[in-house]
């Protein structure tokens, strides 16, 4: 896994991710993602592939039994400002889980798919939550890709990945 890389693969990630466990019935982080310190990353929310904005997310997402998490499960991408314990929602709902149910990781990648991965980026909730070109987070930041559904993420039977060519970084944080 290379340095600027947002991945989850068997419960192996980068230093930057962290994994965590949802709480089931609540809107709740099931990962985190902070550069190390003195650096920043920037995840466009338009990459080359596919015609659509968005940040294209592929995923596989299962619980402790090596079952699909509930279609019904939403995920959103939300952010914590510096000296806060406060999450900013910074991305439109992902509403439910077919498209990553019903398409294997390795298609979910395809030109014909792409766009269907996409999770669209946005200002924080607080700032009006119109669409953005990019999100930066230092390492004074975080980034979280929250869950809400019935059941718990696995992350040893888990992946997700976000597109490489979304991610810039990391970047020495300028003073």
């Amino acid at each position: 896994m290379s340095d600027g890389s947002i991945e989850v693969f068997e419960g192996t990630a980068p230093d930057m991710v962290d994994t965590r466990q949802n709480v089931p019935e609540q809107m709740t982080p099931i990962l985190a993602v902070s550069p190390e310190r003195g650096n920043m990353i920037r995840i466009l929310n338009m990459v080359a592939r596919g015609d659509q904005v968005g940040v294209p997310v592929y995923g596989d997402f299962r619980d402790s039994n090596d079952d699909p998490l509930p279609v019904s499960t939403s995920l959103q991408w939300e952010y914590s400002p510096s000296n806060s314990d406060s999450r900013f929602k910074v991305s439109r709902e992902v509403s439910n889980l077919s498209f990553y149910q019903n398409t294997s990781f390795a298609e979910q990648a395809n030109q014909d798919y792409v766009d269907e991965s996409k999770h669209v980026l946005t200002q924080p909730e607080f700032e009006g939550s119109d669409t953005v070109r990019f999100l930066q987070i230092t390492d004074i930041e975080e980034l979280f890709l929250s869950a809400e559904g019935t059941a718990q993420i696995d992350w040893s039977n888990s992946r997700i990945e976000v597109d490489p060519s979304a991610i810039k970084g990391p970047y020495t944080r300028g003073r």
